[in-house]
C-alpha cells in the first residue's frame, strides 16, 4: 500500500512540475497580439513643463529600460555624511519613505504603429506603476492614477 501512495505522490509532482513549466514559458513568450514595449524609454528626474507634448525635446534625457524606479538612482553629488547613493537624511518623509528623496520623473517613449495595426485597438498596459501616475498619448492626457 505504501508503494502505491509513493507512486501517486511522485506521479502528481511530475504532473505539478510539467504544469508549472509550461504555465512559466507560455508567460515569457510573446504572442501575435502581445509586444514587450519596455525597452528605448527617455527618462528624466524633474518636473518640465510640457512634456506630455508629442513634440518636446526629450533627445538628452538617459534612456531606461522597464522596469525602473527612479527613486533609488543615486542622487546627484558627491556622498557623505548627509546622503549616500539614493539616500539622504534630508528626505522629507524620513524612514516612512526609506530615507529615499522622490520627486517627479517623466519616461517618455516614441513609437509608430505600422499598416498592420491599423484600424485594430491598441491597449498600452503599465504595471507597476507608482503613486500619482499620469499617462499622455500625443499629448492627450490618456490615464491617470493617484496612489
Amino acid at each position: 500500500m505504501k508503494k502505491v501512495n509513493a507512486y501517486r505522490f511522485l506521479n502528481l509532482v511530475i504532473l505539478l512540475n510539467l504544469i508549472f513549466s509550461y504555465t512559466a514559458n507560455s508567460q515569457n513568450k510573446e504572442s501575435e497580439r502581445d509586444r514587450l514595449f519596455n525597452g528605448g524609454w527617455k527618462f528624466i528626474r524633474d518636473s518640465i513643463p510640457g512634456a506630455e507634448q508629442a513634440g518636446f525635446d526629450d533627445s538628452k534625457w538617459m534612456t531606461v529600460d522597464l522596469p525602473h524606479d527612479f527613486s533609488i538612482m543615486p542622487l546627484a553629488g558627491d556622498d557623505g555624511p548627509e546622503k549616500i547613493g539614493p539616500f539622504s537624511k534630508k528626505s522629507p518623509n524620513g524612514n516612512s519613505t526609506g530615507h529615499v528623496i522622490g520627486g517627479t520623473g517623466w519616461y517618455r517613449k516614441s513609437f509608430i504603429l505600422g499598416k498592420a495595426d491599423e484600424g485594430k485597438t491598441v491597449i498600452l498596459n503599465f504595471d507597476g506603476v507608482y503613486m500619482e501616475t499620469e499617462v499622455w498619448v500625443n499629448g492627450k492626457q490618456a490615464g491617470l492614477h493617484k496612489n
